[in-house]
């Protein structure tokens, strides 16, 4: 069976281009196959190739390539940016400053032991922070006492205290006149905020327009 369609396929291009090109062998313009002769035999050809069930490798071909080739350059890009994040991750703070964060809404940030992370009104050691340049722009916040560093979760955007260096570790940051906002890394609409109650903000709520994510930073005076 596969034999006779394989004989009746080869037969039947034949013919195909045996008619196209005796059109070509009588056409007035010097046997030159001109477009529309092209793409006839384009045509003719797959349905030949629709007829006896046979791949269109020859019709399908280029749209397929630049499929792959957008792939292949969307992995590369993918990888690159693999390898600025980890280089980010592991990178050695550029400057150091030891500050308090002072949010708008009257509070100043803190980790716990336990690595809970909220507002507070006491001046304790857990108040204090090292602002760690990686970047332009970009910081890890280490609290001093616990050795903590404020991390953003990128499942729910809860705020916590990790002992390791991530990805979540890692905030843009940007200054608004006298306040700085600390925006998640992995999520660009994600920002580090305290309520007017003390409790931080849910990440999904925050904007970089809110009073709940500007914190002014109280610097270590000796």
């Amino acid at each position: 069976m596969r034999k006779q369609r394989f004989v009746l396929c080869i037969f039947g291009v034949v013919l195909v281009c045996l008619n196209t090109f005796t059109v070509v062998k009588t056409s007035p313009t010097n046997r030159r196959i001109s477009n529309s002769l092209q793409r006839r035999l384009k045509r003719n050809l797959t349905n030949l190739a629709k007829a006896f069930n046979l791949s269109q490798g020859f019709a399908g071909s280029p749209r397929r390539s630049k499929v792959k080739k957008y792939r292949l350059k969307d992995r590369s890009t993918a990888l690159l940016n693999g390898l600025i994040d980890r280089s980010l991750v592991k990178a050695p703070s550029t400057n150091t400053r030891k500050v308090m964060l002072f949010s708008r809404n009257g509070y100043l940030l803190q980790i716990s032991n336990n690595g809970f992370v909220n507002g507070t009104h006491d001046m304790s050691d857990n108040v204090w922070f090292e602002l760690q340049s990686v970047h332009v722009g970009i910081v890890r916040i280490k609290n001093i006492k616990t050795g903590r560093y404020l991390a953003m979760e990128e499942n729910n955007g809860r705020l916590r205290g990790h002992t390791r260096l991530s990805l979540k570790t890692l905030f843009v940051t940007h200054e608004v006149k006298t306040y700085h906002w600390y925006r998640s890394y992995t999520n660009s609409n994600w920002y580090v905020g305290i309520r007017k109650n003390g409790t931080q903000k849910p990440a999904h709520q925050t904007a970089a327009d809110q009073k709940a994510v500007l914190f002014f930073l109280v610097p270590f005076s000796t």
